[in-house]
């Protein structure tokens, strides 16, 4: 079967029909960059637009990784990288030709340290049997994406404002999938949700979507806010081996680090109870 091209802002995608479970056929688009790899000098800062390409870009696989994470089961492990920043579109077969169809936003869950809206976590297979473009994304997680020590260079709330990003870029872009710009709902559970109640309040989001479904978790949760942030991101580099008080060494010194190593130990900040229940402290 032919394998459909659409036209984004920043250039051609080729996608892929898949079968669900449920016996019907899907139209995906995967791996879309939605801003640029926050790695290198990017590492804290807020989102930055995608790159264009050349020629046609190849959508029929998952990019990147999903946001580096700290896997707790079948054993513990480190998964996943920083190149990360990507979104997948899947449009059902018999509407893959229309226009104006109504557009679903998924954010998933995992109380900000772990999870992923790749379709190896959580399959799109109910939504593709109705008639509803169905969007997911990624953000960046735990300390690489909240991380905030009062200063330009790691301001906090990193992975929050890669969620706006990608509002912005579904808003400009859904129309060459057949999806309507203005009948956009975002829905999410956990962290998730909490994730689209502070959308529903931030001027980030304003306009960039329609409705909301806040299917679990909410934005006043005792975990959903953290009151200590600066002092967990110094202690945070202490941990790693860095002791100083000066926001800007202490960011340029983590830099430096490899992801992996600030995944693991970003836990070492959280108390016990907090770690035992996953609860992001940054």
């Amino acid at each position: 079967m032919e394998r459909p091209i659409v036209i984004v802002k920043q250039g051609k995608l080729q996608g892929i029909f898949e079968d669900n479970v449920l016996g019907s056929r899907y139209l995906a688009f995967k791996g879309i960059p939605f801003a640029a790899p926050p790695v290198g000098e990017l590492r804290f800062k807020d989102p930055e637009p995608p790159a264009s390409w050349e020629g046609i870009r190849d959508a029929s696989r998952n990019a990147g990784d999903v946001c580096i994470q700290l896997e707790q089961l079948p054993i513990q492990a480190t998964i996943g990288g920083e190149d990360c920043l990507y979104l997948n579109v899947y449009i059902p077969y018999n509407i893959h030709r229309t226009t104006g169809n109504p557009v679903m936003v998924w954010i998933h869950g995992g109380t900000y340290l772990v999870g992923s809206g790749n379709d190896t976590s959580k399959r799109p297979d109910y939504l593709m049997a109705k008639d509803v473009i169905l969007v997911s994304i990624n953000y960046r997680l735990g300390a690489l994406g909240f991380l905030n020590i009062g200063h330009e260079m790691a301001s906090g709330n990193q992975g929050l404002k890669d969620q706006a990003a990608a509002l912005k870029w579904i808003k400009e872009n859904i129309e060459s999938f057949g999806g309507d710009p203005n009948n956009i709902t975002i829905f999410g559970n956990s962290a998730g949700g909490i994730s689209v109640h502070l959308l529903m309040l931030s001027p980030l989001s304003k306009g960039l979507f329609n409705k909301a479904i806040l299917q679990s978790g909410m934005a006043t949760c005792f975990w959903a806010l953290t009151e200590n942030a600066e002092v967990n991101a110094f202690k945070l580099a202490s941990i790693l081996g860095n002791d100083s008080k000066d926001p800007k060494e202490v960011v340029d010194f983590l830099k430096t680090l490899p992801a992996a190593e600030i995944v693991n130990a970003q836990f070492e900040v959280l108390t016990p109870e907090a770690s035992y229940s996953f609860f992001i402290n940054f």
